[in-house]
């Protein structure tokens, strides 16, 4: 048997061993099973959707007829909803509305709008907003109360608005933007990984504290077998768990060969760092403040 061919088979039996350690701690068996079964719980509780329509709320007298047309039409992202008289739209924009609809915006055109807008006197429309809605949203709302003044007059913009175009650099996300769920993803496979990472460092722990480790070391096999074998092991153990979620929750798309890459590489590193913690605690929670700090 050659040098090279031994020390895989040395390899080998060690990783045996350290797994079949694995295998009899209860507690690491229930933490891993349990935590795959939590995150892809939670993965798929979470919205799987992005609702990117905005609620705009309307007070109107005698309008119906041009704020249909321009706000009522089959716009995307855009919902408006009716009120009746100033105090329901300001409570529904506050979030006072109780389980009627929710506004993010609200228009309130003064009941003399239209009679002034014809005389071409001044009037004022109020503009109510919640606290989350973007300057943008509110500067747009503004443009659309005088394009509608506009309108009721019959004449075009005081001023020739310039041609415009557009260009979006990137992936445009506009109408498809990225889930919740899809955001947390990462981070559900970064928790599998570490709680391996934990798993790993218990086991050395446990096995410096047992002196195993010293004993191996009397048999023909050397420290970086050793090394080897738990890192091998550990490295294994969180890439199939971190697998598993991934399959569970449906995460392999077009590129899954660069992700398994990437989830490789940190199972790699929750490896080492398995390692390197395990071996300075004594003991489960000796290994767990060694690994938060």
């Amino acid at each position: 048997m050659t040098g090279l061919a031994a020390r895989m088979k040395i390899v080998g039996v060690i990783m045996k061993k350290d797994l079949a350690e694995f295998m009899r701690d209860r507690l690491w068996i229930l933490l891993s099973v349990l935590g795959l079964v939590m995150y892809a719980v939670i993965f798929w509780l979470l919205p799987g959707t992005v609702d990117e329509t905005i609620t705009v709320g309307i007070r109107q007298s005698g309008l119906d007829t041009a704020l249909r047309e321009i706000a009522g039409g089959d716009e995307k992202g855009l919902e408006v909803v009716w009120f009746e008289s100033s105090e329901r739209l300001k409570a529904a924009v506050a979030g006072e509305g109780g389980k009627g609809k929710e506004v993010q915006i609200g228009i309130d055109f003064p009941d003399d709008f239209l009679s002034k807008t014809l005389r071409r006197e001044k009037t004022v429309v109020r503009i109510y907003a919640e606290a989350g809605v973007p300057k943008e949203i509110g500067r747009a709302v503004s443009g659309l109360v005088h394009e509608i003044a506009y309108m009721i007059l019959g004449d075009g913009l005081p001023v020739t608005e310039p041609d415009e175009q557009t260009m979006i650099l990137g992936e445009d996300r506009m109408g498809n933007q990225v889930p919740y769920r899809d955001k947390m993803m990462p981070m559900l496979v970064f928790f599998v990984l570490m709680v391996e990472s934990l798993a790993l460092a218990s086991l050395i722990a446990g096995e410096v504290k047992a002196r195993t480790v010293t004993a191996v070391l009397v048999t023909p096999a050397r420290i970086g077998d050793v090394l080897a074998a738990k890192t091998i092991l550990g490295t294994l153990l969180a890439f199939i768990q971190a697998l598993i979620l991934l399959l569970a929750v449906n995460a392999l798309g077009e590129d899954f060969l660069l992700l398994l890459s990437f989830v490789l590489l940190g199972a790699m590193m929750v490896a080492g760092i398995g390692m390197i913690t395990g071996s300075a605690g004594k003991d489960f929670f000796g290994t767990l403040w060694e690994g938060l700090e």
